[in-house]
C-alpha cells in the first residue's frame, strides 16, 4: 500500500493509506472459502472506507475483491475502485521521465508480466503496457505467453500457504520466461508475484531486478546489469 501511495503522490495525487483496521481487504479469506468470515471481514472494511471517494489497491486482487466480490456478497462500498495502473495511467505525464529524474536509467530494457487478477479477472491489459512505455519511454518486451494466456507466478489462491513449493514452481517458469526475453527488468502488477519472482531468481542472473508497476512509478528503478 505504501508503494502505491508514494508513487500516487510523485503524481501529483492527494493519497493516503485506507486501511488500518483491519489491514486487508479479506481475499485471503475469499481464496481459501471462509465464506461467513470474509462476509463479516468485508462489511468491517465497508465501514472503514466510508470516509473515502475512491480507493486504488496497490495489489489487483485487492481491486477485484472489493470491486467485484464484496458486491456478490451482499456487501455494499462506497468508495470507487480503481485499478492502480489506471489510476497511475491517468497522470502519466507527472510520471514520466523528465528533467533532473531519469525514470529509465541509459540501457535498461523492461518487460512486463500480466498479473492475474489484473489482465484476466479485471481485463487491464493494454494500461499497464501504455504505463510502463510512458515511464520507460519504450513499450515493454513481452513475455511468452502474455496476456490472456500469461503464466501465473503462484502468489494467489492461497498456494503460497497451502502448496508452497507449487507456487515456487509458477514462479520459476516466470523466471525463466523472463531470462528468455532479455530484459534487465520485469515489470509485474501484482506484489505477491513480484516477491515470488524475485525469489526465483539466482545468481546467474547477475543484476535483474524485479518491480510492481507501483514501484516503478514511485522511484526511479534500477539501471540494466553490469
Amino acid at each position: 500500500a505504501l508503494g502505491a501511495v508514494a508513487a500516487l503522490r510523485r503524481a501529483g495525487v492527494a493519497a493516503a493509506p485506507a486501511l488500518s483496521d483491519p489491514p486487508c481487504c479479506g481475499y485471503p479469506l475469499d481464496a481459501l472459502g471462509h465464506a461467513e468470515a470474509f462476509r463479516a471481514h468485508a462489511r468491517r472494511v465497508a465501514a472503514s472506507l466510508e470516509g473515502f471517494d475512491r480507493v486504488a489497491p496497490e495489489g489487483p486482487a485487492c481491486a477485484w475483491t472489493l470491486g467485484v466480490r464484496y458486491r456478490e456478497v451482499g456487501v455494499a462500498l462506497r468508495p470507487a475502485v480503481v485499478p492502480l495502473d489506471r489510476a497511475l495511467e491517468a497522470h502519466a505525464a507527472a510520471l514520466g521521465p523528465g528533467p533532473g529524474e531519469p525514470v529509465a536509467p541509459a540501457g535498461a530494457t523492461y518487460a512486463l508480466h500480466d498479473a492475474c487478477y489484473l489482465g484476466r479477472h479485471l481485463g487491464r491489459f493494454d494500461g499497464p503496457r501504455r504505463l510502463v512505455a510512458a515511464l520507460t519511454g519504450a513499450p515493454p518486451r513481452e513475455l511468452r505467453p502474455s496476456r490472456h494466456d500469461a503464466l501465473c507466478a503462484g502468489g494467489g489462491g492461497g498456494l503460497p500457504a497451502t502448496r508452497p513449493e507449487t507456487a515456487r514452481g509458477c514462479a520459476r517458469r516466470v523466471a525463466e520466461a523472463f531470462r528468455e526475453s532479455g530484459a534487465d527488468v520485469l515489470v509485474t502488477g501484482c506484489p505477491s508475484a513480484a516477491r515470488l519472482v524475485r525469489g526465483a531468481l539466482g545468481p546467474e542472473d547477475g543484476g535483474r531486478r524485479v518491480l510492481t508497476l507501483a514501484g516503478l512509478a514511485a522511484a526511479p528503478p534500477p539501471g540494466p546489469p553490469t
